[in-house]
């Protein structure tokens, strides 16, 4: 009812963005609402990250790479959103060099990167390499099951049986 309240467009772009799939809507449906809740407090930090995810959804690189500057340093999620412009942007030589520094790339990151190419990028096979990533022995015991856990929910949709990820 009031097209300035800053909640009511969050709350629309949060279910737009976690759950739009349900009513057949996708990830970059997500995009006005989101535009909208920074259009109302452009100091909202929350919001940043998913417009990354929707403008690369939409296929917008531009407006991936905007709403990636104006993500702070100090956060968390950021190197997982600059890692997923790059290796959107690049061509396949450049992608390569994306998953050469996923050596150094904490759980956290690598966690945020499974769910983005598969989700926002649609790319499994990448999503999948990432996931062998988390089985490094660098890894804490939790990040390597986790990453076993995405191979194993991953496997129908690249050709591979649970049982061969299991063996």
């Amino acid at each position: 009812d009031d097209p300035n309240n800053v909640d009511g467009w969050f709350g629309l772009s949060q279910a737009m963005y976690y759950f739009g799939w349900v009513a057949g809507y996708s990830l970059a449906d997500a995009r006005a609402p989101l535009d909208r809740v920074l259009a109302l407090d452009s100091t909202f930090a929350p919001v940043q990250g998913q417009l990354v995810d929707v403008a690369l959804a939409g296929g917008d690189t531009a407006a991936a790479r905007a709403a990636l500057g104006s993500i702070g340093p100090a956060l968390d999620w950021r190197p997982a959103k600059e890692l997923l412009v790059r290796y959107a942007t690049a061509t396949p030589v450049g992608r390569d060099s994306v998953f050469r520094r996923l050596e150094g790339a904490n759980h956290f990151t690598l966690s945020e990167l499974v769910l983005q190419f598969s989700r926002t990028l649609g790319d499994v096979r990448a999503a999948d390499s990432v996931a062998a990533a988390m089985l490094s022995s660098r890894m804490p015991p939790r990040a390597r099951r986790r990453g076993a856990q995405y191979r194993l929910a991953m496997s129908p949709a690249l050709g591979r049986s649970a049982a061969d990820q299991i063996a």
